[in-house]
């Protein structure tokens, strides 16, 4: 381009003439292909720093979603294990140690209902799913339990 404008600024200094104009023209026309090019930079400068601002907007709402969901996860985790310590607590009350002939307490008699224990079950499996939740891992009905909390 430098080379260009070197060419057309000979030209332009032939004072009579055709080869006087078209060199007026053409220091012209660089000086608007510049200013267009300048025009160019500054616009895709910008656009570039606003695709940065997005994606920065897209970034942070993405932590507070995820920040959310875990807060939701630990929620729920809190609540399953707070519910299992109370029938653990409970279960507890229907085990007692049994003596033998000699009078020692060395049987554990274990006669917690079996509704009671289908519950504790379920939940332990729940707190599975929820910690696997919480942790990301992706799994569907088909998926059994114990490789999704893994």
């Amino acid at each position: 381009m430098s080379l260009a404008a070197l060419g057309l600024g000979i030209l332009q200094n032939a004072d009579k003439g055709l080869a006087g104009a078209v060199g007026a023209g053409g220091m012209a026309g660089l000086k608007q292909m510049s200013k267009s090019r300048e025009d160019y930079d500054t616009a895709k400068l910008a656009l570039l720093g606003m695709r940065q601002k997005i994606d920065a907007a897209r970034s942070s709402r993405e932590t507070k979603r995820t920040k959310a969901s875990r807060d939701y996860y630990n929620d729920l985790i809190d609540d399953t294990r707070a519910r299992l310590n109370n029938l653990y607590s409970d279960a507890r009350s229907y085990r007692t140690f049994v003596e033998d002939d000699m009078g020692v307490k060395s049987v554990l008699k274990d006669v917690t209902p079996p509704g009671l224990k289908a519950e504790i079950t379920a939940l332990e499996q729940q707190l599975k799913v929820l910690n696997a939740a919480r942790r990301g891992v992706s799994f569907d009905a088909s998926t059994p339990i114990a490789s999704a909390a893994n």
